[in-house]
């Protein structure tokens, strides 16, 4: 296999510029438009809406543990889950 030495040295200088993001939503300043991208942890779908709209890209993968890490209802997180009411089931119908 044959590694591609800028690739990686642009790989490094997107990690150093997520790291210095002060919101999530300022990934949308360095996320190459008409990229391939993936989000992890997909809750309601929220964020998921921001990434197609802002960064268009070519072809996007969404993945979430839903009820097979928590179950029928989400732990109590606060009004993010309404107190551990929110069933996982509604969130991934959310969709």
């Amino acid at each position: 296999m044959q590694i591609n030495f800028l690739m990686v040295d642009k790989i490094l200088h997107n990690i150093k510029q997520l790291l210095r993001l002060s919101s999530r939503k300022d990934i949308f300043k360095i996320l190459p438009k008409n990229s391939i991208c993936a989000e992890l942890v997909v809750f309601r779908g929220d964020f998921s809406k921001q990434i197609l709209k802002y960064s268009s890209p070519k072809e996007v993968h969404f993945i979430d543990v839903w009820w097979t890490e928590f179950g029928e209802y989400y732990p109590d997180w606060g009004a993010y889950t309404n107190y551990g009411k929110l069933k996982t089931q509604d969130a991934y119908n959310d969709q």
